[in-house]
């Protein structure tokens, strides 16, 4: 009696874990594109919807992605708004790799709206600070890095930043998408 007992509240938890399967696989969500407002709400971008929103790892930064969304290797994506000059900025970006040569970086400007963005890409050795470039901590060095930038300057000045930074593929592989995001720019 104690054996089919048993067998059956064996079965009846099969059937159960069974179903709770199902309903997971049933009600996977959908990839859903999200909208990235920041700078007071100056700033909103579309993110592509293969893009995993990710708690910021610095307080600098207001909205962080990582694409792919799983996985040891992937890009990181953030959103910021920051002082000091277009060409300060770019320096800052450029001063995160190590030995830049002129050929390794690429800059363009171009209207978008009534926002003048700045596109930056930089290649080499990425120096990775735990803390980032201003609380800075221990420095990994990693080389075929790869950084996709755009400085988004607003007519009264105000700049909102927009930093792709990973493997040189996996940046490159996700260009497209990055610019395609920024053509879709809104100033609010």
């Amino acid at each position: 009696m104690r054996c089919l007992l048993s067998i059956v509240i064996a079965s009846v938890l099969c059937c159960l874990g069974n179903s709770v399967v199902a309903q997971e696989k049933g009600s996977e969500k959908k990839a859903v594109a999200e909208v990235v407002k920041w700078g007071g709400g100056k700033f909103s971008l579309t993110a592509p919807e293969t893009w995993k929103s990710v708690p910021p790892k610095s307080r600098m930064i207001d909205s962080e992605f990582r694409v792919p969304a799983e996985g040891d290797l992937f890009v990181r994506v953030t959103f910021s708004t920051s002082g000091g000059s277009i060409k300060e900025n770019i320096d800052r970006w450029v001063n995160q790799f190590d030995g830049v040569k002129p050929e390794d970086t690429k800059t363009e400007k171009k209207e978008i709206g009534k926002a003048t963005v700045h596109i930056v890409e930089v290649a080499g050795t990425y120096k990775d600070m735990a803390g980032g470039p201003m609380a800075p901590g221990p420095m990994k060095k990693l080389p075929d890095y790869r950084l996709l930038g755009a400085i988004i300057e607003l007519a009264d000045g105000t700049k909102g930043f927009v930093k792709a930074t990973g493997p040189k593929d996996m940046v490159l592989a996700n260009r497209d998408a990055f610019m395609k995001m920024l053509d879709g720019f809104k100033a609010n």
